[in-house]
């Protein structure tokens, strides 16, 4: 059996992890938080209400550095040098030819921002193994991702998705985390995107309160995590030339500052064409 679910606004998916389970599905919301990084299931549901806010400031930051570090290997400023009556310098050779406008002011060339909204869909799931530490560095590197795409002038969609294959089947759900109409909301995509208890917690409970079989509700767990979407995991018209796919975090992955640098590269790259 196949199951597949759109939450087609952050908070509805919320609400939907947060309703009351069905029988036998309650273990998932009392057991230990460490894996959880450290949150009970209620401190989990209230987190991804306001986002993960103590985390935002030192993501803010460390996505600034890294996004800096980007777009100084990317970026080649163009320069025109228009004249006026007053400027930075002085055109001798026009000074002494009595033209009025022999000044000049260096001025970076601009040109207007395509009206262009790339989605990026990540994958949010992990295997038991992978650490708290690698799931919070790869969410600032997709903060950093965001703001080198607003910085090149385009609006950015952002999807949270995760699969499991089960024993008796397979559930897939999508999440809009983030419209291209709506500010960046760094608390927000920080924890759906960096804390452990978005997948482990979160989106376990969304799979035990799903319309399904009840064998396929408990088998939320230990699953094998898919990588990539199928066809008809996401919304009809999501996926595009103008849509990032990015996978599941594997064990072993750090996510280093120069990992970041080479991820964002990559999707940089894939959107130049």
């Amino acid at each position: 059996m196949r199951f597949t679910k759109h939450h087609d606004a952050w908070n509805t998916f919320v609400d939907y992890a947060a309703a009351p389970p069905p029988a036998g599905c309650e273990a998932g919301r009392t057991h230990p938080t460490e894996w959880n990084g450290g949150t009970t299931f209620d401190e989990a549901i209230e987190m991804g209400h306001r986002g993960w806010a103590e985390a935002a400031p030192d993501a803010d930051r460390l996505a600034q550095g890294i996004t800096r570090q980007v777009l100084a290997d990317r970026e080649s400023i163009e320069w025109t040098f228009p004249r006026d009556v007053t400027g930075d310098t002085v055109d001798i050779g026009a000074y002494l030819s009595g033209v009025p406008e022999c000044f000049i002011t260096p001025m970076p060339v601009t040109t207007a921002a395509p009206a262009r909204v790339v989605r990026l869909v990540i994958a949010t799931g992990a295997l038991s193994t992978v650490t708290a530490d690698a799931m919070r560095n790869r969410g600032i590197a997709v903060v950093a991702l965001i703001e080198c795409i607003r910085r090149a002038g385009y609006s950015v969609e952002l999807w949270a998705w995760a699969a499991a294959t089960l024993h008796s089947g397979r559930q897939s759900h999508a999440v809009l985390v983030q419209g291209a109409d709506q500010p960046v909301n760094t608390g927000r995509i920080m924890f759906a995107f960096a804390h452990p208890s978005m997948h482990r917690r979160l989106m376990f409970a969304a799979r035990h309160n799903a319309e399904v079989p009840a064998s396929l509700r408990w088998e939320g767990y230990g699953g094998t995590v898919d990588g990539d979407p199928d066809p008809g995991d996401l919304p009809d018209g999501i996926v595009t030339e103008d849509t990032l796919v990015i996978p599941a975090i594997r064990p072993g992955e750090a996510w280093t500052t120069n990992d970041s640098v080479w991820f964002i590269n990559r999707m940089l790259d894939r959107l130049a064409g």
